[in-house]
């Protein structure tokens, strides 16, 4: 990739790691958001977060790690070894995706 060009930015949901919103020491890969709801379902908890930028995503996480109650606030960080770019197609987003 060069400097400039437009990516796709991929992250699976597994890779995402939730704090509670004051305490983190990540500086970069860092989302702020509200927990929207939070559930067991067999092996994995799913919890739905509504990120300050308007956009929710759902991290999966340990059926081990504590419940989380709506409306609390978190940080989601992820690490950089998570991320994966990929070329952004040459007709857009929305026509790759598009599914007839």
């Amino acid at each position: 990739f060069t400097v400039g060009q437009k990516v796709i930015v991929g992250v699976r949901r597994e890779f995402f790691r939730m704090t509670h919103s004051e305490t983190t020491d990540q500086r970069t890969n860092v989302l702020s958001g509200t927990i929207i709801s939070d559930r067991f379902l067999g092996e994995k908890r799913r919890t739905l977060v509504q990120l300050e930028y308007g956009r929710k995503i759902e991290v999966k996480r340990q059926p081990d790690e504590i419940a989380l109650s709506n409306g609390a606030k978190v940080l989601v960080t992820i690490p950089e070894n998570a991320v994966f770019l990929f070329n952004y197609p040459l007709y857009g987003l929305d026509d790759a995706i598009n599914v007839t």
